[in-house]
């Protein structure tokens, strides 16, 4: 009243120092220390007031988490701050403030396990997801990503980390953190039938061209080279062709695992679709020798194996190998008009130095097989 706390704050330690249990002293001097701002003596004086046997719960929690308080955030002494809110944890183990106050001083103090078990706390305690309503749904996913960066970063975890992040996509299955998190722990782990699906949900996310390639050529690669599920893996790469149609990289490794695996009709279904997007008349004309070839040797398609060859004799007329192809499937199938035309053409537009070849078989085929004299 007199204005005179200094004083005022003396003869309350003296009595203190007679009576450390006179509650009335131990009050006044509290108040008088936060008006002075001396933190440190604040603290040893909360401190001596938690050593009252008679204490009650109530004022003994309160007194901690301000013993907490102001150690965290006037003396910079986490240490300390843990100790003391960890007391009042322990006597309010429900404790909402108390939990948040620990989650903050367990990561500044690097106590990564008892972070985790602060998190798992705060996750428990909210109230149980609907799937259509949940109110709580953006604190879920934070605690849910603090918890498997915690696995993951600071535990080195794989097993909790993958258990924590695939809860996360229980309640939030588009997590992009879970997912990328997944993606580089089942890799790590070499968990390849998890790895190809949480690729499949990466591919959600995606919106960029060359990132959803990419991620189709992943899935496709460790479908055949992990797993040995070659048809899921031409899948994919005709899940590719679907995105860009001209990709080379799906057409090699589709024609490889056709090839491999005796599914010659695909094989031939997919060089169609690789000349429709084939400009270069060099690639086209391999293409369809190619494609004749599987006809006439694989599926025993003669027809069809003489219009490949056609195709690519129109656009090579000079080209032996497939003249004798033509020449051959043409005889094994009587396809006289069809051979007459072929050495019409040679004759006007083929290589000079058979044209007189050419025109002898023409004649002999026009009299002996087509009766034409």
């Amino acid at each position: 009243e007199l204005d005179r706390a200094e004083e005022a704050a003396r003869l309350l330690e003296e009595i203190l120092a007679i009576c450390p249990t006179d509650i009335e002293a131990l009050h006044l001097l509290q108040g008088l220390l936060e008006l002075s701002e001396s933190w440190a003596r604040l603290v040893e004086i909360l401190q001596l007031e938690l050593q009252i046997d008679s204490l009650d719960e109530d004022r003994s929690l309160a007194l901690n988490k301000q013993v907490a308080t102001v150690a965290l955030e006037l003396l910079d002494d986490p240490f300390l701050a843990q100790e003391a809110m960890e007391r009042a944890l322990a006597l309010a183990p429900s404790d909402h403030d108390a939990i948040q106050f620990l989650r903050r001083v367990y990561r500044e103090n690097a106590q990564f396990e008892k972070l985790r078990q602060t998190v798992a706390a705060l996750l428990q305690m909210l109230p149980e997801a609907h799937e259509d309503d949940d109110a709580d749904a953006a604190e879920r996913t934070a605690l849910y990503e603090e918890l498997g960066e915690i696995d993951t970063e600071y535990l080195h975890n794989p097993d909790a980390a993958i258990s924590t992040w695939s809860r996360l996509l229980e309640v939030d299955a588009n997590n992009e953190a879970a997912i990328r998190s997944l993606e580089k722990l089942y890799r790590e782990e070499q968990r390849w039938a998890d790895y190809v699906s949480v690729l499949e949900r990466k591919l959600a996310l995606l919106t960029e061209p060359d990132d959803l390639k990419m991620t189709l050529l992943d899935m496709g690669t460790t479908y055949v080279e992990r797993l040995g599920e070659w048809e899921q893996a031409a899948l994919t790469y005709e899940r590719l062709l679907d995105l860009d149609e001209s990709d080379p990289d799906a057409y090699g490794f589709l024609e490889r695992i056709y090839e491999e695996h005796g599914r010659f009709e695909d094989l031939a279904r997919c060089l169609e679709r690789k000349l429709g997007v084939t400009e270069d008349t060099e690639d086209k004309v391999f293409l369809y020798e190619r494609l004749g070839r599987i006809h006439d040797e694989k599926l025993l398609d003669s027809g069809a194996a003489l219009e490949a060859y056609q195709a690519a004799f129109d656009l090579d007329k000079t080209n032996a190998a497939i003249v004798d192809e033509l020449e051959k499937i043409a005889t094994n199938g009587e396809q006289w008009p069809k051979l007459f035309g072929i050495y019409k053409i040679l004759v006007d537009q083929g290589d000079e130095d058979r044209r007189v070849e050419f025109l002898q078989k023409a004649a002999k085929l026009a009299i002996e097989r087509l009766g034409d004299v």
